[in-house]
């Protein structure tokens, strides 16, 4: 699944560098702004020490948080954007044979993801787009819980995005998207005098909808 949404992104990229021929769309910025819920499938392997702790992973709370998508046509059909929020803070509880204990901590984090997108533009003011891209995480802050001197690292990782635009007028429409993230994190802290180190997949799906504007 990984290498399928790598292949899509440089596919979607390739269409738009290719694009130079085609005329250029009217009003050709755009915002989509609203809420997003962000909603982790997260897994962790975990090591105490450096050895293995067998059936213990981590979870982490869904956040909804204010996004904004800003994208520019480069023709009528493809377009690239870039699409950020406000941090949402996840809280890191045990899970596996770790639930149950105090929380692990909490990360205030920033995903973030530059994609490319072929919209359809031959059903009138419902327009359907499919794209991929890279997404970055980067994490502003963490705050100790369980564990003592918590960090999270930032990273890269790719993504696939579908969504649909409906235009009510020349300027003002309304959106949904959907982006799947292939992202993963190593975190690190101490629990007491013992080292612990997670390799983990937090892989979110994030849902955005609200009002777009073009111009």
């Amino acid at each position: 699944m990984y290498r399928k949404l790598a292949l899509l992104s440089a596919v979607a990229l390739g269409v738009c560098a290719g694009a130079v021929s085609a005329q250029e769309a009217p009003k050709p910025f755009y915002i989509h702004l609203g809420p997003a819920g962000v909603l982790f499938d997260m897994s962790a392997k975990l090591t105490a020490g450096g050895q293995p702790m067998t059936g213990a992973s981590i979870t982490g709370n869904n956040a909804v948080t204010p996004a904004v998508e800003v994208g520019y046509y480069l023709n009528p059909n493809v377009a690239v954007s870039f699409t950020g929020g406000y941090p949402p803070t996840m809280r890191v509880q045990g899970a596996g044979t770790l639930a149950g204990v105090p929380q692990i901590g909490k990360a205030v984090f920033g995903p973030m993801a530059l994609t490319a997108h072929y919209h359809v533009t031959s059903f009138g003011r419902f327009r359907p787009y499919i794209g991929g891209g890279v997404v970055f995480m980067h994490v502003f802050s963490t705050t100790d819980g369980l564990l003592t001197d918590l960090k999270v690292h930032d990273h890269f990782g790719y993504t696939g995005q579908i969504g649909a635009d409906y235009l009510i007028n020349d300027n003002w429409g309304a959106f949904i998207d959907f982006k799947k993230a292939h992202l993963h994190t190593i975190s690190t802290g101490n629990l007491g005098a013992v080292p612990i180190s997670g390799d983990v997949k937090l892989n979110p799906a994030v849902i955005h909808g609200g009002i777009s504007y073009r111009f």
